[in-house]
This record gives C-alpha cells, structure tokens and sequence, in this order.
C-alpha cells in the first residue's frame, strides 16, 4: 500500500471525544437541576468533570471540557505531572480547532458544517465562561484533576488484543515510534471518540483531515507525522 502525504495548511493561530470508553470511578446519575441550569445540554458533562463519576462524552461535551480546561491551566497553578499537561492541552487544542471547522469540513452541505462550527463555538464558550467562576479554588483543582483522570484512563484500547495505538506501531514499524501512534489517537479522538479500539488503517488518518484540516495539521505538528 503506497504512502499517502498529509496535506500541509497554513494556521495562523489555534483559537479537543471525551466519548470514549467510560474512565470515571462511579456511573453518572442524572445531574442535578443546578448543573442543569448552570450549563444547559452540557449539564451532565458538567456534573461528571466536578464529581469524576462516569459518563459517556460526546464531541461536542470534549469541547465544552476543553473550553474549561482552558481557562484552568491557563489561569490556575494547580500541581500536575509533565505527562497531564500534554493531555490537557491536546484537548484544549482540538477544541479550539473543532471551534474553525466543526467536525464537517468535508460535508457537502455547507449549512451542516456552519451548523458544526458553531456548536463546538457555543460548547467552548460556555466552557470557558463557567470555568471563570471557580476562581482557581478546590472546586477548580479537582475539576480539572477529572478531567485528566478521564483523558489518561481513556486512552488506552479495552481489548487486551490492542486497537489503533498497537495495530499504528505495528503498520510504521521502524518509522514512527509508539509515542507517535499514541500522540495520532490522543490528537484524532477529537474526531472519533472510540479510535483507540479501531483497527488501524491510514485512510482514518486521511478522514480525521478531511472531517477536520487544522486537526490534521496538528498531528503533522504535535507527532511529527510526515507521511502516513
């Protein structure tokens, strides 16, 4: 199977599938009306990130955490390891980006791709804003310590066969490390949530760009992947 050239494009700035496997300690109950009407749709999302029980996120609510995330880490000084700080900001980073094009840059129904764009703006706003009222307290800490919780926990395939990262390490064998494999699926999860139990194929990477170009130049940037 012949290589294919990831597309290079131009990004002046960056302006992250939290719907992986579940990675909180207890199953989620339906959230309480204050986080309802602190966050609307995203009130569950909400309740998990500030109690660590466990739920399924979608997309959109990745974005919605990453606009939280963002405000966190950019304005709070809580202790974190090197390693929860990349995960952080890959998912404060996809987000942002899912904020440009959505999730349907290759749709070709132009409304449905507007119509993406600004539900991921929407979600990151309203992150963001929520996140200003914690003010760097407790609350804030272990919001975010959840947060990674789910983004360490979850990135790992839950059949012990492997997934994308081990079939990804396998295919480029001597050319891209595992790190890369596993930067690919940290980066791409923004586009498909359950992609570390896919199998690997390079056409996944080609759809990840397609679906979304600036996510696709971030994983030429972030894994120093050239050609896939």
């Amino acid at each position: 199977m012949s290589k294919q050239r990831i597309p290079f494009f131009v990004l002046a700035t960056f302006s992250g599938c939290l719907a992986c496997s579940t990675a909180m300690a207890t199953q989620c109950s339906s959230p309480p009306s204050s986080a309802t009407q602190q966050a609307g749709k995203f009130g569950g999302a909400l309740h998990a990130a500030k109690t660590g029980c466990t739920k399924r996120f979608s997309s959109v609510e990745e974005t919605f955490l990453g606009g939280i995330a963002s405000v966190l880490i950019g304005n709070c000084h809580y202790s974190r390891s090197a390693e929860a700080q990349k995960r952080l900001e890959t998912l404060v980073t996809t987000a942002a980006s899912k904020t440009m094009y959505g999730e349907k840059r290759n749709d070709e129904d132009l409304g449905k791709m507007v119509s993406s764009q600004a539900e991921h703006i929407s979600a990151m706003t309203l992150g963001s804003e929520i996140a200003e009222k914690f003010r760097c307290d407790k609350i804030g800490d272990k919001t975010l310590k959840n947060i990674d919780n789910y983004l360490e926990t979850s990135s790992k395939a839950s059949s012990p066969h492997g997934g994308f990262v081990d079939g990804c390490t396998d295919y480029y064998s001597g050319r891209y490390s595992k790190a890369q494999c596993q930067c690919i699926a940290d980066v791409g999860r923004s586009m498909y949530p359950d992609i570390y139990d896919m199998g690997y194929h390079p056409s996944i990477i080609k759809s990840v760009i397609d679906k979304n170009p600036i996510i696709g130049l971030q994983i030429t940037m972030q894994c120093h992947i050239g050609n896939y």
